[in-house]
């Protein structure tokens, strides 16, 4: 799971997985494997794919597993060198590289399908019409969109760190115009050491 912009993950990440030798124990997002709605969703996904706010690789690694072509994206250098080392470990070839999935430019391009695993929810909403128009932009004619979020009603506000529950009405307005939506489904957002489960939205797009 992706953090806001108000905390600086490189810092984060190398300070937990410096003092930790890569088992980050202190990273409340780290399953060491994917997202469980990720996996329920695996007859959605076609290659190649591109995965953003990858974090420490589980879900990119899984994907490359099941036959994927991958890449995965993270804005802390020091998260994409850490899962860089777990696929390796794993037997995994994923191309991994630090990027803003806000700003990927122009190396990211010609994808079937972007996942989003619980990056969105936790992007201020002022970058929201960014990030649609730059997974647009990395994404072929036709393709999809497979997000995972926190799911919540209403308008949620933005002050304060940490993610925000997004409403359908909110990701749909983050989308317009980038991925027309087709389906949401309910689904959880799974943490690790056996912690309760969140309550989020699986949605399905296409690149309109």
């Amino acid at each position: 799971m992706a953090q806001p912009a108000a905390l600086d993950f490189d810092a984060f990440y190398a300070d937990r997985l410096g003092r930790c030798g890569g088992a980050a124990p202190d990273v409340p997002w780290d399953l060491r494997g994917p997202q469980p709605a990720l996996v329920r969703a695996g007859e959605a996904v076609r290659s190649p794919v591109l995965e953003v706010g990858c974090g420490l690789g589980g879900n990119a690694v899984h994907l490359a597993l099941a036959g994927h072509r991958v890449t995965a994206a993270d804005i802390s250098p020091a998260a994409v060198r850490e899962a860089r080392r777990r696929a390796g470990a794993a037997g995994a070839e994923v191309e991994f590289a630090a990027a803003d999935a806000t700003d990927l430019g122009s190396g990211f391009t010609g994808f079937a399908t972007v996942v989003d695993v619980a990056l969105l929810h936790s992007l201020p909403t002022g970058l929201h019409r960014a990030y649609a128009r730059c997974l647009h932009g990395a994404a072929r004619p036709g393709a999809r969109l497979l997000l995972l979020c926190l799911a919540g009603t209403g308008e949620a506000a933005d002050a304060g760190a940490g993610p925000r529950p997004l409403s359908r009405e909110r990701i749909r307005a983050a989308l317009h115009g980038y991925w027309r939506v087709r389906r949401f489904r309910r689904e959880e957002l799974a943490a690790p050491g056996g912690a309760s489960a969140d309550p989020a939205w699986l949605v399905e797009a296409v690149r309109c």
